[in-house]
């Protein structure tokens, strides 16, 4: 049976995520534990574990605030992420069945039909079930476990990617998608990997210039405070 600590946990990290608070913004613990009705002794349990994941951090007479992604921190990231899908795409191409691409045309649709109504949030989730899709195809276990412990980073970057996106980026990015799986089913390997590049580049740039914004707007916050 799940504790109160645990769910509280699983929707706090979630909200973090989902980016309900701004970066550098503090988290009142007095608040948040009022307004879900708990005790602070299982909100500030929860919040140790999602701070021991790299989403929080934890300053002494200050608390909890959302962790400031470095360009560092971004650079690293997609510099392994490249090579993950590099390998986890060609290894998936090779296990491809008429059902898995059935299936992956289905998520593509569905991403489409998503983008065009700017629905963000279901964007998120077949992103995030497309490329499941590939890992799961790829049949390296090694690797998706890896790949999961980016992930926290991984869905922080596709919901700025998606939220507030106008469309466009939206709709490009599914076309990536798209000419991605038309590459794996013609085994065309030099090809999947500048699609691959193309794709993560622009997702980069992109995470660059909102995470810039985001930590100028943290350090005005803080000069603010001072």
């Amino acid at each position: 049976m799940i504790t109160l600590a645990e769910n509280l946990y699983l929707d706090l990290r979630k909200r973090v995520v989902a980016g309900e608070w701004d970066v550098g913004q503090r988290i009142n613990e007095k608040e948040l534990a009022e307004s879900l009705h708990v005790s602070r002794t299982p909100l500030r349990k929860a919040l140790q574990e999602i701070c021991k994941e790299g989403l929080l951090d934890y300053t002494k007479n200050f608390g909890y605030h959302i962790k400031l992604i470095s360009i560092d921190d971004v650079n690293e990231i997609y510099k392994i992420r490249t090579s993950l899908e590099k390998l986890a795409f060609k290894e998936a191409s090779k296990n491809l069945t008429k059902k898995s691409i059935d299936d992956i045309n289905k998520i593509l649709e569905y991403s489409e039909f998503a983008a065009s109504k700017k629905d963000s949030e279901s964007l998120i989730k077949y992103s995030n079930e497309y490329n499941e899709e590939i890992y799961k195809l790829a049949k390296m276990p090694r690797l998706r476990i890896i790949q999961t412990g980016l992930q926290n980073y991984l869905s922080r970057f596709r919901q700025i990617s998606f939220s507030g996106d106008e469309g466009d980026r939206s709709r490009l990015a599914v076309e990536e998608h798209r000419l991605i799986l038309e590459a794996m089913i013609g085994k065309d390997e030099a090809k999947l990997n500048a699609i691959i590049e193309q794709h993560l580049n622009r997702s980069y740039e992109y995470i660059v210039e909102i995470v810039n914004y985001e930590n100028n707007k943290a350090k005005e916050m803080e000069i603010e405070d001072n």
